[in-house]
């Protein structure tokens, strides 16, 4: 369902592109490749609403430490997750261990925006596992430029 690094390959050796990586993260032509080969904007909505909030688990202690750090609460961030309306860009970037990291973010306000790194089916089980909470206070065109 996702593309592996292989397919990444593939990809580059298809294209004539070049790609640059920086630790496991993808930089240079990305855009392409989110366009060709990630699911859209609608899509990733749609999944996000197939879940239940017993599908999702979070990174701890790490995610509850930003949250409280940032003030931010794990209800609103279930409920941004299972009611994705505020959902206004996706990325996507390779993780530690090759797994596929998909960054969301959601326009939370007019200059406040919450950044969610998510793994979606982890371990080939349909969960939603959410890495770490990023409130941000600035437009979301800004943090994804």
């Amino acid at each position: 369902m996702y593309p592996s690094i292989g397919k990444l390959e593939n990809f580059k050796a298809r294209n004539r592109k070049k790609f640059y990586f920086s630790g496991f993260c993808i930089t240079g032509y990305f855009k392409e490749f989110n366009n060709k080969l990630i699911m859209n904007l609608e899509e990733i909505k749609e999944k996000l609403r197939s879940y239940k909030e017993a599908d999702i688990k979070f990174y701890e202690p790490h995610f509850t430490e930003n949250m409280i750090g940032r003030g931010g609460s794990r209800k609103d961030v279930i409920e941004n997750l299972l009611n994705p309306m505020k959902l206004v860009h996706v990325k996507l970037e390779i993780g530690i261990y090759g797994d596929m990291k998909h960054v969301l973010f959601f326009e939370l306000g007019r200059v406040q925006t919450l950044k969610l790194p998510v793994i979606f089916n982890e371990s080939n089980k349909k969960t939603l596992y959410i890495i770490t909470y990023i409130m941000r206070y600035r437009p979301w065109q800004e943090m994804i430029n």
